[in-house]
């Protein structure tokens, strides 16, 4: 079941990465500020809280290069698609920031837009960064797309990991 939830949020990732990288789905805002869980449970604005303050978490341990802090925000199947379409997992992630590859000195999500479906949610949010990737700047904008699950840790406790991100310039 679990492998199952899984695929099927890496499949709505893929979804809405596809989307939000499209330059020419950009264009059209007049739903920019339109509600899209308009049949949304009443516990929909606690889980959008939650998961911003998620995201706010994975902005500081980003910009402090705290890879004990990332080791338990993002799920241990987590997988990072790059801007140039590499795929990182976990531990490549975790081992790039440890051997200073990639070190970040900041990085803020801003137009952080949540969508909850049960057990999951997507976050889209327009990314601003300073950092260099194996010695060469690489700092800007870009947008980004994180998949939040809930799922049981090893103890059986219930959690929200991110299983999958992707990063668009």
């Amino acid at each position: 079941m679990k492998n199952r939830f899984f695929q099927f949020a890496m499949l709505l990732a893929a979804s809405c990465v596809l989307s939000s990288c499209n330059p020419a789905s950009n264009t059209n805002n007049a739903n920019a500020n339109v509600n899209t869980n308009v049949n949304a449970a009443p516990s929909a604005a606690a889980t959008e809280a939650d998961i911003k303050k998620m995201i706010a978490d994975l902005s500081t341990a980003l910009s402090a290069n705290d890879t004990a802090a990332l080791d338990k925000i993002w799920a241990d199947n987590y997988e990072f698609v790059t801007p140039d379409g590499q795929i990182q997992t976990k531990s490549e992630r975790l081992e790039s920031i440890r051997s200073g590859e990639l070190k970040m000195e900041s990085i803020t999500f801003d137009e952080v837009n949540v969508r909850s479906y049960g057990d999951a949610a997507v976050v889209t949010a327009k990314t601003t960064q300073k950092s260099t990737n194996k010695g060469k700047d690489n700092s800007g904008t870009s947008t980004a797309t994180i998949v939040f699950v809930k799922m049981k840790d090893n103890a059986g406790s219930q959690q929200t990991d991110s299983v999958a991100s992707r990063e668009c310039e």
